[in-house]
């Protein structure tokens, strides 16, 4: 395990619900600012040097044995909004991942999490439980509270599928979710695609010692670090990646969050408590950096974190 003691976890960054295919699709005023027609060129430069660690998302997201068939993510999505697949039809995974208009998100242990470019991770779960995301899924579909059920013959009945092809096919749906931002046609020479206030957020995140741990096309999603390097994170109750490894080490341990559409994945925090983005940059960066940010460097960053 890799512990950077100069790190910003930004552990909740993703957390929250992001539903695929509609917040993070919103209308963003920076993309108008950057590319309106009269939109003054930035004078704000980024040398190439400091671009040199950080790679577009992918366009595609392939799975283990190559692209699935499109048939396959189809039926993926199907069993991802059935409510059939968990005891007694309690819930569906769009129950929580992507409630309809208008309902209540059932209460859950740890906020809910984006799953737009969740084929980017290479660590799955809030602690990290999983290296793969058909994993990490196996592992979801015998979760007692997510779907009820203790075993995969029991999935396998609710699906009328066997367990394994579930899995290959929710993880095939889970690939296309694939959400580049402004910050990827950035990456590929689109120089109008960030504005001055984007670009200074960026180059304060880094300054500051952020892109230690949020590193990755996703910046993030691919370590597990400890919360609380300088300070504690208050009312801290959940044991983090201690939880399943059984090492009192890895106590407060939690996988570094994924940036990527944190802008529309409010309230942040593993248990969802800080409501605001602005609030969770300048107390991750105190508790991580033991850092104070002041008001321009945090609206930088926020704006910043808006193009991902």
């Amino acid at each position: 395990m890799r512990w950077f003691p100069l790190s910003w976890i930004l552990v909740a960054a993703c957390a929250g619900d992001a539903p695929p295919g509609s917040d993070s699709d919103s209308p963003d005023p920076g993309a108008e600012a950057a590319a309106g027609p009269e939109a003054a060129a930035p004078s704000v430069v980024i040398a190439p040097e400091r671009l040199a660690p950080f790679e577009p998302l992918p366009t595609t997201f392939a799975g283990p044995d190559g692209p699935a068939p499109p048939e396959l993510a189809a039926r993926g999505e199907d069993w991802f909004r059935d409510p059939d697949l968990s005891v007694g039809g309690a819930r569906s995974c769009a129950s929580c991942h992507d409630p309809a208009p208008g309902a209540e998100r059932p209460p859950t242990p740890r906020d809910v999490p984006t799953l737009e470019n969740v084929a980017a991770h290479t660590l799955f779960g809030w602690d990290g439980r999983a290296e793969t995301l058909e994993d990490y899924l196996a592992l979801h579909l015998l979760d007692a509270w997510a779907t009820g059920f203790t075993g995969e013959q029991e999935v396998a009945d609710a699906a009328g599928a066997p367990f394994d092809r579930v899995v290959a096919a929710l993880s095939a749906y889970l690939r296309t979710l694939n959400r580049p931002g402004r910050w990827d046609r950035f990456l590929a020479g689109e120089e109008a695609a960030l504005t001055d206030p984007e670009r200074r957020g960026f180059l304060a995140f880094q300054a500051v010692g952020c892109t230690m741990c949020h590193t990755g096309s996703s910046f993030g999603g691919n370590d597990r670090q400890l919360l609380g390097m300088f300070d504690s994170w208050p009312g801290l109750e959940d044991p983090g990646y201690a939880a399943i490894s059984g090492d009192d080490s890895d106590e407060g341990v939690f996988r570094t969050a994924p940036l990527r559409g944190v802008a529309a994945t409010a309230p942040y925090g593993h248990a969802g408590t800080v409501p605001t983005l602005e609030e969770m940059v300048r107390r991750m960066a105190e508790i991580q950096l033991g850092a104070e940010l002041d008001a321009q460097q945090v609206s930088d960053i926020v704006a910043w974190l808006g193009t991902l």
